[in-house]
């Protein structure tokens, strides 16, 4: 698998630039043998990052991991492929790093499958990250809900909600989706957001909406004044407000 991998390094040097600035010391800089060489594609690699290059980061972490052959270059590129939404390509460096065990590795997975709508495949692995990384408990379990309310498994993501909202904390933090960019919002403000769009699944009929409206807006409200720059609950909030006045 490695060798494919290699591979990529190969067809990277053929890919055009993407324009990235580079400063003086690195443009004019020559590439010496041994380890100087891992240092400058270093260098290069953090300058991308710091300019939110992805394709540059990608061009120059592949030259990284040709040099070091070091399972955290395969991780780093799992992460930066799955930004790319390039989902193969991200499951094939996760799957050639050595340990396939380490959460890292299973975070990417649960990721890719996530993003690529294998929710069944998704689930083991948020599911496993669960009972093993005890660091981030509550944000596994919230990705768990999310994919169970996508799957149209409602009874499962209350349960989520019902075990792991109260244990959540004040400052913790979690990757959200809309499935065109990834988004990084408070625990606290992402559980009332997915509240308030269990409580509209629930409610699917107009009269059965116009009920619960003032419950469903407080949901979202709630959300948004826990974290004002909460893109998704803003959207999910003027979309159903939006749907409701399309119906009268």
């Amino acid at each position: 698998m490695k060798n494919t991998i290699l591979a990529l390094f190969i067809t990277s040097l053929s890919m055009a630039q993407s324009g990235l600035p580079k400063p003086n010391e690195v443009e004019t800089q020559t590439k010496p043998a041994g380890t100087d060489i891992l240092e400058h594609y270093t260098s290069v690699y953090k300058l991308a990052a710091s300019m939110g290059d992805v394709d540059q980061q990608i061009n120059a972490l592949l030259n990284v991991f040709a040099i070091n052959q070091k399972d955290e270059s395969l991780l780093g590129l799992s992460e930066l492929y799955l930004n790319k939404k390039n989902y193969r390509t991200a499951i094939m460096c996760a799957n050639s790093v050595k340990d396939s065990t380490v959460t890292p590795v299973k975070n990417i997975k649960a990721w890719v499958y996530k993003m690529g709508g294998d929710l069944k495949k998704s689930n083991k692995y948020f599911g496993e990250l669960l009972t093993a990384d005890k660091t981030a408990t509550n944000q596994h379990a919230f990705q768990l809900a999310v994919n169970n309310f996508e799957g149209g498994k409602i009874a499962d993501t209350k349960k989520l909600i019902a075990d792991y909202k109260l244990k959540t904390k004040a400052d913790e933090i979690v990757n959200t989706t809309d499935r065109i960019s990834f988004y990084s919002t408070k625990l606290v403000a992402a559980w009332e957001n997915l509240e308030g769009l269990v409580l509209i699944s629930e409610n699917s009929d107009l009269t059965k909406l116009k009920i619960a409206k003032d419950k469903i807006v407080a949901y979202f409200d709630k959300a948004i004044a826990m974290d004002p720059n909460f893109v998704l609950a803003k959207d999910n909030k003027s979309s159903f407000l939006k749907l409701l006045e399309d119906k009268k």
